[in-house]
């Protein structure tokens, strides 16, 4: 096996590590103690594969790389500025930047053919070990008293294994992939499967940002699934009816907040979105909310006192928000990544991050399209099925600091870096009489003629 095969192994198990266990995961540092994060030391273990430089001009190729120059640039500017005065913790303020160079691990990884159908038929299996995973939250408090535990950062006792912060968005994922794909299940097919996972997810986890996906995930079905669309909202109201029983019944299950599962319960919970129904179980969300207008009123206030603010923000390395929570930490971004974003790198670095999102949706969306007229399902599930957990992280940063999670982000952009390959492969395999079967070793050949002959 060469060290490349051997490289290419690791990344995936890093990166489920970080997908199932996350926030356990993310505070390991080799060596321990004083070292630096897994995901920081295989990054840097692409940047200096000297051999991948090769793949630059391709890279260039497929998207167009201005608004990702400039992110990088404002973002490695302001850190270096801040090192000085900050150290650790301007280094741990610009998790974002950093880890947003996974596009690069991406696309470089999935240059190899087989990597790409590797990582398709990692996915699911990872997906169906997250569900698994998902599964033991009711008694999660258990599991966590037989983890290992490590001291993080901030010197708050972390136990690595049975940590949920972002459980939800892999089993919402899963759900997903089962009304996608539609793979073989066991016991349940698929159609009643996935809206069972949604209601498992809703009932159990109990956060106003998973109501926002569920609704945005059904919308999204609604415009590109219509059959699958109706299939699955029969099942969510037979799901309904199932709590209004078990609320008739006096049955007591108690969610993550406390609040016993019921639709009233998700109905008044989800008003607390805009600071209602702050009652019981709820009062704490909906003071919430406006704390946290509190913390962006403050930081709009920073932002705009000077010039300089306001293009290039406040740089990293101080928190943006004063709050300890309940473990005495220190709460250092507002739960809301596209504010960390205006607050740390000014009006010129939430251009670029939006600039860059753009051009990563666009490739998107012309991928998709190059399957559809080629009539390739395969490529068209795969392209959905990732694009799914970007809608899930695009909302869940509207109430978390998501974006400052690598658990979130190196997965977020190690997955676009595969679709921006992906998409250089669709290119040159749909620009020729396509056929279904035909095996992908060619994708990659002659890439000359795929350029001049491309859609």
């Amino acid at each position: 096996m060469t060290l490349t095969n051997v490289r290419d192994r690791l990344t995936l198990f890093i990166l489920a590590c970080y997908l199932i266990l996350n926030y356990g995961f993310m505070i390991l540092r080799v060596p321990p103690g004083i070292g630096a994060p897994f995901g920081e030391l295989l990054l840097l273990c692409y940047l200096l594969w000297l051999t991948d430089v090769r793949f630059l001009p391709r890279f260039s190729h497929a998207i167009f790389l201005l608004p990702f120059l400039l992110w990088w640039g404002v973002g490695f500017v302001q850190l270096i500025i801040n090192i000085p005065q900050h150290g650790m913790w301007a280094f741990r303020d610009a998790t974002h930047i950093l880890e947003s160079l996974f596009l690069w691990v991406g696309f470089v990884f999935a240059t190899k053919e087989a990597n790409i159908e590797r990582f398709f038929r990692w996915l699911p299996k990872l997906l169906a070990i997250g569900v698994v995973y998902g599964l033991t939250f009711p008694i999660g408090d258990f599991f966590q008293s037989l983890s290992p535990s490590i001291i993080s950062a901030a010197g708050n006792k972390v136990t690595i294994f049975f940590q949920y912060i972002n459980t939800s968005v892999i089993m919402l994922m899963a759900a997903a992939y089962l009304m996608i794909v539609r793979p073989k299940t066991i016991l349940f097919g698929p159609m009643l499967l996935a809206p069972i996972l949604l209601a498992y997810v809703v009932a159990f986890f109990q956060a106003r940002t998973v109501y926002l996906q569920v609704i945005a995930m059904l919308l999204l079905f609604a415009w590109q699934y219509r059959s699958s669309f109706v299939k699955m909202s029969s099942s969510l109201i037979f799901g309904m009816c199932a709590l209004l029983v078990v609320s008739a019944l006096g049955i007591q299950i108690t969610g993550r907040i406390g609040g016993t599962i019921s639709l009233e319960f998700m109905i008044a919970h989800f008003g607390t979105i805009v600071g209602g129904g702050g009652s019981g179980e709820l009062a704490g969300a909906a003071g919430g909310v406006g704390l946290r207008l509190g913390w962006w009123i403050d930081i709009w206030r920073q932002v705009t006192s000077s010039l300089d603010n306001l293009l290039f923000g406040l740089g990293y390395g101080e928190p943006l928000v004063d709050f300890v929570n309940l473990s005495g930490s220190v709460v250092r971004e507002p739960h809301n990544s596209y504010i960390s974003i205006f607050a740390r790198l000014g009006v010129v670095g939430l251009f670029a991050f939006i600039w860059m999102h753009i051009a990563l949706v666009l490739l998107w969306s012309r991928a998709m399209q190059l399957c559809r007229r080629a009539k390739y399902r395969v490529g068209q599930e795969r392209l959905m099925v990732l694009f799914v957990f970007f809608l899930l992280i695009w909302i869940f940063a509207i109430g978390e600091d998501a974006f400052e999670k690598p658990f979130n982000t190196i997965l977020y952009y190690f997955f676009w870096g595969i679709i921006v390959h992906y998409s250089l492969n669709l290119r040159a395999r749909l620009s020729v009489p396509f056929r279904r079967r035909r095996p992908l070793r060619s994708l990659l050949r002659g890439q000359a003629h795929a350029r001049s002959s491309s859609p």
